[in-house]
């Protein structure tokens, strides 16, 4: 049976899980379904420590940190083979998304298992922008002072670098114009907005091939309709 797999990256406050919001939000009738590594992150660690993991920022990247050594980055692939064989026989075509991949170790490991039903999107944006959208953000865990303290986390500090990856770069950068999707951008890369993303992601010849490009996200995002 078809299905779709998308990998998304980029650093916090990017605008990842904003992405698979309004992906679902557009597409009610699809079946989509998110594997926030987050979440498995503390079941995980509860599994592991028997007991809660502290709802804190560095807490989390610490034990993602712990997960990565111990099993070469293989359980966020672990996690997502069981999803997706929860799902695989009783759905037609259904999309799963990682929210999120944080190295090149987690993203080797699933296109090893799903082949060309793998997608990775990374989100990336000026750290100014991205600065500005941590102080404003919305957290069920205790959130460190500022952007920069994240980021000195070394695997946070090198997410930048799945961009190289991606078979598709979203562009997020409040000065951007939007473009349209046959615009072709210096180096060949084909610009995408929102709404061509998702359209691409539903449609089978997305399935079926390998493309890069760029988005400008922050201004597209009100055109996320069909």
């Amino acid at each position: 049976m078809a299905f779709q797999i998308v990998l998304l990256s980029g650093t916090v406050a990017s605008g990842k899980t904003t992405l698979w919001q309004q992906l679902k939000a557009s597409f009610p009738n699809e079946h989509i379904h998110v594997l926030k590594t987050k979440e498995l992150i503390r079941e995980l660690a509860l599994g592991k420590m028997d007991r809660k993991l502290p709802a804190e920022r560095r807490a989390l990247q610490n034990f993602g940190d712990l997960l990565d050594k111990e099993t070469a980055g293989r359980w966020v692939q672990d996690a997502l083979v069981s999803l997706v064989n929860q799902h695989i026989n009783t759905e037609p075509s259904p999309i799963f998304i990682v929210d999120a991949v944080r190295i090149l170790a987690q993203i080797k490991a699933i296109r090893e298992a799903y082949g060309f039903s793998v997608k990775h999107i990374h989100l990336k944006a000026p750290e100014r922008e991205l600065e500005e959208r941590y102080k404003r953000r919305m957290s069920d865990m205790e959130e460190l002072k500022t952007f920069k303290e994240v980021s000195k986390n070394p695997t946070e500090a090198a997410v930048h670098e799945l961009e190289k990856s991606a078979d598709i770069v979203v562009g997020l950068d409040a000065e951007s114009t939007l473009r349209h999707a046959t615009e072709v951008a210096p180096g060949g890369a084909v610009i995408y907005n929102a709404r061509n993303i998702a359209m691409l992601l539903i449609s089978t010849r997305f399935r079926i091939c390998r493309r890069v490009g760029t988005v400008n996200w922050w201004r597209s995002m009100r055109l996320w309709t069909v």
